[in-house]
């Protein structure tokens, strides 16, 4: 893989947004800090810039770009973590380079596309005054900031504007159906997810392919709608959390399944 592809990838890729796919990130400043996952860390000891695009631990010293931190996170060869960061962003690279990765059709990455905007804009609707009731509510049932940033948890709005602001960003309805973010019905396009706190369901590589969805309305009949199988999605196949814990499955040699 050569220095100008890597570099590429780098200027595209927010080391904020891989990072905190695997350790949840506190604000603090114009940084970011966090339990450092390098050694036994208690109070936060990493420190992420955002301008620099770097991280450092501060007592163990480990720190570097975003690739160093996957590479060095999920203890995998350079080129193999390069290939992990561009699957993140959406990155499409050429199949010579994907040599130990699952090849990905570029269908399929159309549909990866689309639920990672999706996620970006949940969780940007969970942090304005349009979604208030929602973050209280997840404030009063335990969830703090570092635990809604954690999981990617998001706001769905009413009135169908995720499906709206999809396609303005120029994804085609096709793909939004396919990906159960919307449906077709008489009436034209809808959201599946309107006005309910949105749960990401990632896949072992932590990319996400579907949603669980919790209304706050007592009285609506469904407490949670669950996204349909996709080209990417099937149920059967997943644990949810497992891409974050795989980590620790291997170090402690035990898997705890919970409801």
């Amino acid at each position: 893989m050569n220095e100008s592809l890597i570099q590429e990838i780098r200027s595209k890729a927010d080391i904020v947004e891989v990072i905190q796919h695997y350790v949840p990130l506190i604000k603090k400043g114009k940084n970011y800090v966090a339990v450092c996952p390098f050694h036994d860390d208690h109070d936060p000891s990493m420190s992420i810039s955002q301008d620099k695009q770097i991280f450092k631990c501060f007592v163990c010293g480990a720190g570097g770009n975003v690739f160093n931190f996957v590479k060095d996170f999920e203890k995998i060869q350079f080129n193999d973590a390069v290939v992990k960061v561009a699957n993140y962003i959406g990155y499409t690279l050429d199949e010579k380079y994907i040599i130990n990765q699952t090849k990905i059709d570029p269908k399929q990455q159309a549909l990866f596309n689309v639920l990672n905007e999706y996620v970006k804009y949940t969780r940007y609707i969970l942090n304005t005054e349009d979604a208030l009731d929602a973050k209280k509510y997840l404030h009063n049932r335990g969830l703090d900031d570092s635990i809604i940033q954690k999981f990617e948890i998001g706001y769905n709005l009413n009135n169908d504007q995720s499906t709206k602001f999809l396609l303005v960003k120029g994804f085609d309805l096709e793909s939004c159906v396919k990906t159960n973010i919307t449906r077709i019905n008489e009436f034209g396009s809808k959201d599946v997810f309107n006005q309910r706190i949105v749960f990401p369901i990632h896949n072992p590589q932590g990319q996400v392919v579907a949603f669980t969805a919790r209304t706050m309305n007592p009285n609506e009949s469904s407490k949670y709608i669950n996204s349909t199988e996709t080209p990417l999605y099937t149920k059967g196949n997943l644990l949810y959390n497992y891409h974050r814990a795989i980590k620790n499955i291997k170090q402690q040699k035990e898997i705890i399944i919970v409801e």
